[in-house]
């Protein structure tokens, strides 16, 4: 199937990436074979594989830690406003299933920040939406939260349906 090492390499490294390497990244892999075995080990976690292959990926590391205080408490007071509410099942059932089929949900990268959400959400699922940092699905059942990731179909409108313009503040 493969004329070569380096043809394998380049397939296998395009599955673990979802994209084509770059040049530069399969000269390194060809340097240091033990970064792919890293990398692999790394699969489930966008964050690890950034770092791993310096940056080359497309996809953004998520929001720093001081940032991210800062929005999950602004996020927590909007909510507190709302009266805590909650969008109808039918509407988180269509969020969620947004969230679900965008390639920005990955596997919660952890650390104390993410680890102390998950015990006090308590979210049927702790991945996280890497544009923003935030709990996918705590954030698809808040009424108050928007998605930031613009939609496929219409870049007006974000994954969710919601207006996507320059005053629309996404958490």
């Amino acid at each position: 199937m493969f004329s070569s090492e380096r043809e394998l390499l380049v397939f296998r490294l395009s599955q673990l990436l979802d994209a084509p390497p770059s040049e530069d990244l399969v000269q390194k892999l060809i340097a240091d074979p033990a970064l792919l075995t890293r990398i692999e080990a790394a699969r489930s976690n966008p964050i690890w594989i950034y770092d791993l292959i310096g940056g080359e990926m497309s996809a953004p590391k998520p929001a720093a830690s001081a940032k991210l205080v800062g929005t999950a408490f602004s996020a927590q007071v909007e909510y507190a406003k709302s009266r805590f509410a909650k969008p109808v099942a039918e509407e988180f059932s269509r969020r969620w299933h947004a969230c679900q089929s965008c390639h920005h949900l990955v596997n919660n990268p952890g650390g104390p920040l993410y680890f102390l959400g998950k015990a006090i959400f308590r979210a049927g699922d702790d991945r996280v939406c890497n544009l923003c940092g935030c709990p996918a699905y705590t954030k698809a059942g808040r009424l108050v939260e928007r998605c930031p990731s613009p939609s496929e179909s219409d870049p007006s409108i974000n994954r969710w349906g919601q207006p996507l313009s320059e005053n629309s503040t996404a958490r």
